[in-house]
């Protein structure tokens, strides 16, 4: 006992720290003096005899958890007066919480600071209400009292349409950002024409820490009017329509409901917009949205079909545009972790301003950190490279670049219309077999714009396909497959394209083998319009153009063939390196980065199966198809000035900087409930403007490790571009702002804004022990 008091009192330090921890538990700035002369019996007496009051008749959730047990006195209690001679902890015995009140109950534990003895209270108890618990019963109240349907007169189509997925869109419930609301026993009586249903609401932020609440039954009555607008030809309809002024039926959209607005959800949203579903089909097109300061609205227009022949291809058909007004229901801005102490510099200088910057700081604050640019009115190549130059078609020339064909696959994903959407993927995993036979299930990688065209409803990773139209005829039936026999070919033998079938095999996947494992959309915490003010960034989500798809072949033979014993030929396995060529410029290789993929070679092109050919990255002769370079020599990474955001790091940029511009046709052409814009390392390539069909292709350097994904090109340029499949992230050190260059890995995941990679959505399909080549322990 006096060496503790020894070190109390002649460590200055130790005294300090005593000290001033029971300052911070005080209420008052000094002592009674009566308090002074008390003992440790004396201290517990008066506490035990002592009435308690609470500061408040509520405290916020947040609050209460945050509250630590030396602040839980002067937090939750008005009259707290502590003794300086004395210390005081408390134990907490249990809360109980009812549909009300929580009950906290508790003891002091009282320590002379002299002698260390310590005693323990009586038990006390104080009652308060949670202040969210308080406002969500608020908000069960006014949806009991208040809630209607914002119509009250249907067609029968319209009726039959509407389930517990979507009767909150015909409701009045003015939507609250900090709550989910979801609806509950949902009954529709087409007898008595009435819907019924409960709303539960849950607190967006403490889900899991206060009860959600149930509204009472709420009952609706409707009304039937099958009164068609009278119209018989397409072009009187187009007329009629073009006369309305249609409304959105409630035009007050909350961030997230505009988010989740799409082509395919929109129409039964509006207003004064009657349509004629017996006699014509309407299909929503050319649908975007506006996010301004001084604009707030969605633009479509509609092609109208006869009822039966949407078939018919008939450009002429289509209204005028349309414009319906919203409002934006203005909501705090959402709280984002940015973790940035993970990020890499190493003196490396970007470029901000000048002919060849196409983003600029803007003014360093809050969402002004970034100014996009529309874009170069024309980009020229790297230095020595001509413009629109030819590379290499149907020939390889060495051992890297024949290990590279034979690992890539020509994809079409074809509909049951019979129209086929093409791509080029590769070999990334395998799903290893527990009794040794060769594997059926294989991994392959494409672009995120590739894997769009795979149209399947209902998946674990995607389960709304945005773009999927209502007739199934567009959904994928199945995938067909193309390879080059390389078994067969030697190097610089031209070995044509796939009508060729003595070089070239097919197979045909049938959807129900199909599943989307990974897809680049919103792969980070972090927004676009959380750096920029511009409105391309805003309502928007980012994205890195990879994506991975599960094939299962129709049996092991299959398989082995297709794959060319990938298996067993282990110097083709897949390989990437955890470190970017940003980080590490010693890993750049002159003559060093090869792309292989399969463009269509139609002359005429059309929906329905075509040709495909192989094509190279390899520079050619502008009037032959005869290598420039020599045969152990590939592309170097683009000088081109337009596709470099670095001063001394030549061949590779960030794409939320230097396609600024871009990302407007991605997200745009697919009709995504999101719209996104183009993010990541990026890496351009001399002689790689690959054509149509090749998205998707490996970018593989000379010494075998996958760098990036191709996924679009720039034909005046000569230049390709793949996005890095890793990135340790960059810091700007201030020149953006908060805007940085994100870290992550597309394969693997772990950093700290990324939300999903490769193995993350294998281990949420499969669970912790699914087993495959890249993860052979298990994905833990």
């Amino acid at each position: 006992m006096k060496k503790k008091k020894k070190i109390i009192f002649l460590s200055s330090l130790m005294t300090v720290s005593v000290m001033a921890a029971i300052s911070i538990t005080s209420c008052n700035s000094g002592q009674n003096d009566e308090l002074a002369s008390w003992t440790l019996n004396e201290e517990v007496d008066r506490l035990n005899n002592f009435t308690f009051l609470p500061k408040s008749s509520s405290f916020s959730i947040g609050t209460v958890i945050n509250t630590s047990d030396e602040t839980f006195l002067p937090t939750f209690i008005a009259n707290w007066t502590p003794n300086n001679n004395f210390s005081y902890r408390i134990q907490k015995e249990r809360e109980i919480s009812t549909d009300i009140y929580r009950t906290t109950y508790f003891n002091i534990v009282v320590q002379d600071i002299i002698t260390l003895e310590e005693k323990t209270t009586n038990s006390f108890n104080i009652k308060y209400e949670i202040q969210e618990e308080v406002e969500i019963r608020k908000e069960i109240k006014n949806i009991n009292d208040n809630t209607k349907l914002l119509k009250s007169e249907f067609t029968d189509e319209e009726i039959n349409n509407i389930d517990a997925t979507n009767i909150i869109n015909y409701l009045n419930i003015g939507i609250n950002n900090q709550y989910i609301y979801q609806i509950l026993d949902f009954n529709h009586n087409s007898n008595i024409k009435t819907f019924s249903l409960k709303v539960e609401i849950k607190n967006k932020e403490y889900e899991s820490l206060i009860s959600s609440q149930i509204s009472n039954i709420l009952t609706f009555t409707y009304t039937i009017n099958n009164d068609l607008p009278i119209t018989n030809s397409v072009a009187e309809e187009i007329a009629r329509l073009n006369k309305l002024s249609p409304r959105l039926l409630n035009p007050n959209l909350t961030y997230q409901q505009l988010l989740d607005l799409n082509i395919s959800n929109f129409l039964p949203l509006l207003t004064d917009f009657p349509l004629n579903n017996e006699l014509f089909t309407y299909k929503v097109f050319a649908f975007s949205k506006t996010n301004l300061s001084n604009s707030k609205n969605i633009n479509f227009n509609m092609h109208v079909f006869q009822k039966g022949q949407e078939d018919i291809k008939d450009d002429t058909n289509f209204t005028n545009n349309f414009i319906v007004d919203f409002i934006l229901i203005n909501e705090p801005e959402q709280d984002v972790n940015i973790d940035d102490q993970y990020l890499q510099n190493n003196l490396v200088d970007v470029i901000t301003s000048g002919d060849y910057s196409l983003a600029s700081p803007g003014s360093l604050v809050d969402n002004d950190c970034v100014k996009v640019s529309p874009g170069p009115l024309r980009t020229a190549p790297s230095a020595g490279v001509p413009e629109y130059a030819k590379s290499i078609q149907s020939k390889v020339f060495n051992a890297l670049e024949l290990d590279q064909l034979k690992n890539t696959f020509s994809l079409c994903f074809q509909s049951y219309s019979g129209a086929c959407s093409f791509g080029t993927g590769w070999i990334l995993d395998y799903k290893l077999t527990s009794d040794g036979s060769y594997p059926t299930t294989w991994y392959i990688a494409t672009n995120a714009h590739v894997i769009q065209n795979l149209k399947i409803p209902n998946e674990i990773i995607s389960p709304v396909r945005y773009e999927i139209e209502n007739s199934p005829f567009t959904n994928t039936n199945q995938l067909i497959m193309q390879r080059v026999k390389t078994e067969s070919i030697q190097f610089g033998q031209d070995f044509g394209n796939s009508y060729n079938q003595d070089t070239y095999d097919r197979v045909n996947i049938p959807a129900a083998n199909l599943k989307t494992i990974f897809i680049g959309l919103d792969y980070l915490t972090t927004r676009p319009d959380m750096f920029s003010k511009d409105g391309k960034w805003q309502n928007t989500e980012e994205y890195i153009d990879f994506a991975v798809m599960e094939v299962t072949f129709n049996s092991a033979s299959e398989a082995k063939t297709f794959t060319q014993n990938y298996v067993e030929d282990t110097s083709r396995h897949f390989k990437y390196r955890k470190e970017s060529i940003l980080k590490n410029y010693n890993l750049k290789i002159d003559h060093g980065y090869s792309v292989i993929g399969f463009p269509d070679v139609s002359p005429t092109p059309h929906p329905y199966f075509r040709p495909v050919s192989m094509f190279s990255n390899r520079a050619a002769e502008m009037d032959a198809n005869t290598p420039i370079v020599l045969d152990d020599q590939f592309s170097n990474l683009a000088s081109s000035p337009f596709y470099n955001t670095f001063n001394n790091r030549i061949g590779m940029f960030d794409a939320s900087l230097g396609l600024s511009f871009f990302g407007m046709d991605y997200r745009q052409a697919y009709s995504l409930n999101r719209w996104y814009n183009s993010w990541g390392l990026t890496y351009p390539i001399d002689y790689s403007n690959l054509e149509a069909g090749s998205s998707g292709s490996m970018l593989r350097d000379k010494e075998g490790y996958t760098v990036g994904i191709y996924f679009a090109s720039d034909a005046r340029a000569s230049i390709g571009l793949a996005q890095a499949l890793y990135c340790e992230g960059f810091n700007y050190q201030g020149k953006y702002g908060k805007f940085n260059l994100e870290g992550y890995d597309l394969i693997e995941g772990g950093f700290p804004n990324q939300k999903i990679s490769y193995k993350d959505n294998l281990k949420l399909i499969y669970g912790d022990n699914y087993k495959t080549h890249l993860f052979p322990n298990g994905l833990k």
